[in-house]
């Protein structure tokens, strides 16, 4: 999914997020997808030295912000 109209603040930092990636667990792959939250998110993103990275984290610890006018 492309996130680039989006900031992501993680651990009281923000960073600009490329593409996100949710990942279920076994349970819920057994329901539908699309009615529950994702339990981990699988992030590449651009870091404060503007290199590109990917973490992977519980969706919970995730804040997602739109760009304004983006």
């Amino acid at each position: 999914m492309d996130m680039t109209k989006f900031k992501m603040i993680y651990k009281e930092r923000v960073y600009y997020p490329l593409t996100i990636c949710p990942t279920w667990s076994g349970e819920q792959k057994r329901e539908s997808a699309t009615s529950f939250t994702p339990m981990f998110l699988d992030v590449t993103y651009v870091d404060e030295d503007g290199m590109i990275r990917q973490i992977e984290d519980e969706s919970f610890m995730f804040q997602f912000v739109r760009i304004p006018n983006q």
